[in-house]
């Protein structure tokens, strides 16, 4: 009777060989569960997520543009209202003519900011194919509101054939509508290529 009863306790500890594979199965799973974490949404670029009525809602802006390939780059201003143009004309000379450069400062009319005492400087790379008497910078101590402009103008002479770069800026004093703050900021243009013959294909 004893042994009878030991092979029937025995026979029900081990479990059935057709549990076996389920067994193994559920046990893989749960370590793989247990590495994994708890699950997180993924959120589109343009998605908006709102968890539940009433709560706070999540806006996920797309990555903005990447500049095409060759192109110059943007240049920096603050406020991002403010602009700086850079005009010439003519943009191809002889030596010894003279060219007119204007470099202008624009605050938009959606700025929150005035622009004081300006300052206009003009870069010309490389160096010896444009020279200039007075090549500044150029001051003007004027308060500039939203939705107004300033220019100064810059003079120069062909000295060499090759090709210039030229690039204009602004730097002022930025300050609140209400004056409530103030600091120091600028702006940059877009460069300016001047020529000065004769130039052969190879410049």
């Amino acid at each position: 009777m004893n042994a009878y009863l030991a092979t029937r306790v025995a026979a029900q500890a081990t479990p059935a060989r057709d549990l076996e594979p389920t067994v193994a199965a559920l046990a893989t799973w749960s370590s793989y569960l247990a590495t994994r974490g708890p699950a997180r949404p993924t959120l589109a670029p343009d998605a908006t997520f709102t968890p539940a009525p009433g709560g706070p809602t999540l806006t996920v802006s797309p990555p903005p543009p990447t500049p095409a390939e060759g192109s110059p780059p943007t240049p920096f201003c603050r406020p991002a209202e403010a602009s700086v143009e850079l005009s010439a004309s003519p943009t191809r000379l002889e030596i010894g003519q003279t060219v007119s450069v204007t470099v202008t400062l624009a605050n938009g009319h959606g700025s929150e900011a005035k622009l004081g005492l300006i300052r206009y400087t003009l870069e010309v790379r490389p160096a010896g194919a444009l020279t200039s008497d007075e090549p500044g910078p150029v001051e003007h101590p004027i308060t500039l509101e939203p939705g107004r402009s300033d220019e100064a103008a810059f003079v120069l002479r062909a000295a060499a054939p090759g090709r210039a770069t030229l690039t204009g800026s602004a730097s002022y004093e930025m300050h609140a509508l209400d004056y409530s703050w103030g600091s120091w900021s600028g702006c940059g243009s877009r460069p300016l290529e001047i020529v000065v013959g004769p130039v052969t294909e190879a410049e």
